[in-house]
């Protein structure tokens, strides 16, 4: 009788052991499931700026990614921009405005006298790892005019899971004079590229 109980234990270790891997896998699981997204803000290839009267105006499509393996939306619940002329060593913090649309045939990279449609007010933007999100957001900053030259622009993004923003996203523009003359005198928009 000793030996059968010596036969019948050893299915009854290899159950035991596969339901710790199976605990094991679905606590690994659960966990990874758990974790805050992780959301790439990515820069836009082309910008466009534009000026009425006493106000200047920045419209820019910043895309979020989650790229994380976690099934969690991240919430963007802000998005700031700040210009900073070269050379200065201080810049201008521009408000979020909403989000527009462009008609099409003037969302070419170096389009002039652009017409934009509001779209939205800010807003939060629910980002999965299968819904990413590039909304055309502007931007404006009263009391400010573009003058020729190079910028810097940041954009930071607050999101919802933490108080951390996403990392600050720089990167450059260069406003030609004739493009600057050609938005004051005109108040419509003009793009350039971003570098």
């Amino acid at each position: 009788m000793s030996g059968s109980n010596n036969r019948s234990s050893a299915p009854d270790v290899a159950a035991v052991v596969i339901s710790l891997i199976a605990l094991l896998f679905s606590l690994w699981t659960f966990s990874d499931q758990r974790r805050s997204p992780t959301v790439e803000l990515l820069a836009p290839v082309v910008v466009r700026f534009a000026q009425q009267g006493e106000t200047a105006w920045f419209f820019v499509q910043p895309s979020f990614a989650n790229i994380g393996s976690t099934s969690r939306t991240e919430v963007i619940s802000r998005i700031n921009l700040r210009v900073i002329p070269n050379g200065s060593a201080t810049g201008k913090e521009f408000l979020w405005a909403g989000l527009v649309t462009f008609p099409a045939g003037q969302e070419g990279p170096t389009s002039d006298n652009i017409e934009w449609n509001w779209a939205g007010d800010p807003a939060p933007l629910a980002v999965t790892a299968t819904d990413p999100k590039s909304p055309v957001c502007y931007f404006v900053a009263p009391g400010w005019a573009w003058t020729p030259g190079q910028y810097n622009v940041e954009i930071t993004a607050t999101r919802s899971t933490t108080t951390d923003p996403l990392h600050t996203l720089t990167f450059k523009i260069d406003l030609p004079p004739d493009k600057v003359k050609q938005v004051i005198s005109s108040g419509l928009a003009a793009a350039v590229r971003t570098s």
